[in-house]
């Protein structure tokens, strides 16, 4: 029994591939604004058993300026101080950010030991009344069919005493 295989006509082909395009283009999401993020607390963790790293929980408030509801389905963030990737984190717990509105956050940050040495000797090096300049970046998950959205949060730290 053969199997007998139809080449596509031009106009179905035409369709299949408007139809692929139409999908991808609504995807891009055309008048999206990303989320703004704003650091409002640090808290020092206990450690977690066996670890000598300690963990820092960070505060965030994240503001959604879409007229729609994002849904997080994961997300992976840093924060580097001096450009030291000192803290970092992954979960997969994260409220929907509603649609015109903040939304508070706590994460959980695990410390990177090489980095906080390094942190450490170069603030002890440059002495007190120093300005430390912080980046926290986020990558939040959003579906299969969705691109990932970008945060970022910068700024400057002055340290009276080390």
């Amino acid at each position: 029994m053969a199997i007998i295989v139809r080449p596509l006509g031009f106009a179905r082909l035409l369709s299949i591939i408007s139809l692929l395009l139409l999908a991808s283009c609504a995807s891009l999401r055309p008048g999206f604004t990303p989320p703004q993020v704003n650091i409002t607390g640090l808290r020092l963790l206990p450690a977690a058993a066996g670890e000598l790293a300690p963990r820092l929980g960070l505060r965030l408030r994240v503001t959604n300026p879409n007229p729609d509801d994002l849904i997080i389905t994961g997300m992976s963030y840093n924060l580097a101080l001096q450009g030291y990737d000192l803290l970092n984190g992954v979960s997969a717990n994260v409220p929907v950010l509603k649609a015109y509105s903040d939304t508070p956050l706590e994460l959980e940050l695990s410390a990177n030991i090489v980095a906080l040495v390094r942190l450490a000797h170069s603030l002890q090096r440059n002495g007190a009344g120093q300005v430390v300049a912080y980046e926290f970046s986020a990558k939040l998950d959003t579906g299969h069919y969705t691109p990932s959205i970008r945060l970022n949060e910068s700024g400057e730290v002055k340290f009276e005493s080390m």
